[in-house]
């Protein structure tokens, strides 16, 4: 005997999706408002500099500001190679983010209970595929959140997530931070 009653409405995900994306937008607004004051605190903040530059882009990354100008800024303030790390941190924190953001949104929806139902045999869409993970990253603007929340609708393997953004923001991070240290020692 199976049991076909719906589940129910889920609050304490909405909840939490609601809180989590209102912070994030408060704390990206003032980081992009005060961008000057930031850059100068991270310059001040000696042996500390690293650790909130990669909460900086967790909350950035997170939400839809591009936290690739911090990367150009980091490799004047540090090296490219300490931009690169803290880059491909801070956005794999980022990325984690949204991937539990999906997950609350997938809980929302009751979309384990729905996929199979979805046109187009989008149901069957292999949304852990390492190619789909890596390669979906890489569309300018939308691929990174677009990944990261169907990762987590899709309740993707969380090792392969894990690899699959790391690798990406490793490569995307290099390509900024030593970009961006060519051009200021061009313009020096």
């Amino acid at each position: 005997m199976t049991n076909t009653e719906p589940k129910k409405f889920n609050a304490k995900s909405v909840l939490i999706l609601i809180i989590t994306i209102v912070i994030l937008f408060v704390i990206a607004k003032y980081f992009t408002t005060e961008f000057n004051r930031v850059k100068a605190f991270l310059e001040q903040a000696g042996p500390y500099a690293f650790i909130v530059a990669i909460i900086i882009y967790g909350v950035l990354g997170a939400s839809p500001i591009p936290s690739e100008p911090l990367t150009a800024v980091l490799s004047g303030i540090f090296s490219p190679w300490k931009a690169m790390l803290v880059a491909t941190l801070g956005n794999s924190l980022a990325a984690m983010v949204e991937y539990y953001l999906g997950g609350h949104i997938g809980n929302i929806a009751n979309f384990s209970d729905k996929r199979a139902k979805l046109p187009f045999k989008l149901g069957q869409f292999p949304a852990d595929s390492p190619i789909f993970l890596i390669f979906g990253r890489m569309i300018p603007a939308i691929g990174p959140k677009v990944i990261s929340l169907t990762s987590g609708i899709y309740k993707v393997p969380l090792w392969r997530y894990i690899w699959t953004t790391f690798v990406t923001n490793l490569a995307g991070a290099a390509l900024i931070a030593y970009g961006a240290a060519g051009l200021i020692l061009l313009f020096k």
